[in-house]
Order: C-alpha cells, then structure tokens, then sequence
C-alpha cells in the first residue's frame, strides 16, 4: 500500500549531509531527494549494511528500492 497523498513524500528531517562522511540509514521508506545527489548511503537491509552512491536517475524512488533483502538460493554440490 502506498502512502497517501496528502500525507506528502516522507522524508527525514534530521538527515545531515556531509562530503565525507557516509551516512547510515535504517528506514528504507525515506524518499530520494535531489540535495542526496553524489552522496553515499549505507542503508540497513535487515542483515548488513549496503552502500548505495545517489545518481541523478534515482531521485524521486525510495531508497528500499535499490536493495536486495532476499538471499540467492544455492544449490548444494553433491
């Protein structure tokens, strides 16, 4: 289910960019916003950390959408 419209995009208010430094983001509903451009994110999948770098195609998404939360099935080897 989405959210509603005139809720407005959720976005977090406390969020400080820096140059350097990369932030570490536990919520994946957050949505992308063109000051994020060309900076790192490490956002929580549930298990690790994954780094994600802001290009210029991804404003407007959330950043949940750029993860992969399921494992990929091995098959065992005989």
């Amino acid at each position: 289910m989405s959210r509603s419209l005139f809720k407005g995009p959720l976005i977090s208010s406390d969020l400080k960019l820096h140059k350097k430094k990369q932030i570490k983001l536990f919520n994946k509903n957050l949505m992308i916003l063109p000051e994020y451009l060309n900076h790192t994110f490490h956002v929580y999948n549930g298990k690790t950390f994954s780094l994600i770098t802001i290009k210029e195609t991804m404003i407007g998404y959330k950043f949940g959408e750029f993860l992969q939360t399921r494992a990929r099935y091995q098959y065992k080897k005989k």
